[in-house]
């Protein structure tokens, strides 16, 4: 479901296919079966773990925000992005520390949202706070004007989730938070165009990140 603001530029189009899937794990979560394998799976799943459905529903909302957020609702996309998906870590791994919530994942849910921005801008859509591209709305700008606002909106993004408090250890379940720094390395590279140019690290540089942190936290 996360590639369906990237790939649907119509708003409508995107709540009907995102509709679908709450539908359909709502009635999972009753006992009924839709026949896609994907979504059946994670039907058992919820039954297997007893996962809350409201974080199962979460990063479909946070998709929503990403075509028809405000503002005001910024906190709860961040929330429903990346700390919802880890409570569900972390009751598959049965872990026995306390659950995740969003103080551990914001900084992560910050970077993972400058890394999709191009994307998401050239199906249309902007679910960015005003504060952090200094009110401007890049969707009716020149091309010029519009990687400007990009890339002040990616500097700001990275900043706030780079002065973010630091949890002590990181567990199992908020383990890709550990990519938070190299993410933001690769979006604030001089030589990378904003608009048009993806923001990754290399797989082994991922692989060397998660292995040591679950190592030492």
């Amino acid at each position: 479901t996360a590639r369906i603001p990237l790939t649907v530029a119509d708003p409508m189009l995107v709540e009907i296919r995102l509709q679908w899937w709450r539908d359909t794990l709502s009635a999972g979560a009753q006992g009924g079966l839709s026949g896609n394998p994907i979504a059946d799976d994670l039907v058992r799943t919820i039954s297997k773990h007893s996962l809350q459905l409201s974080d199962v529903l979460a990063p479909l909302e946070a998709r929503s925000f990403e075509v028809n957020g405000d503002d005001s609702s910024f906190d709860a996309y961040l929330n429903d992005a990346e700390a919802a998906p880890a409570r569900l870590a972390a009751r598959i791994l049965e872990q026995q520390t306390p659950e995740p919530g969003a103080g551990a994942t914001r900084p992560y849910a910050l970077v993972r949202l400058a890394l999709r921005l191009p994307l998401l801008l050239a199906k249309g859509h902007w679910p960015v706070p005003a504060h952090y591209s200094g009110g401007r709305d890049p969707r009716p700008f020149t091309e010029d004007e519009a990687r400007d606002t990009v890339r002040e909106t990616t500097a700001a993004l990275v900043s706030e989730a780079l002065q973010s408090p630091r949890n002590d250890r990181l567990s199992g379940a908020t383990l890709p938070s550990a990519l938070t720094r190299s993410y933001a390395k690769a979006l604030q590279s001089p030589s990378r165009d904003p608009l048009t140019q993806p923001a990754d690290i290399a797989p082994l540089t991922r692989l060397s990140r998660l292995w040591w942190a679950a190592r030492v936290g």
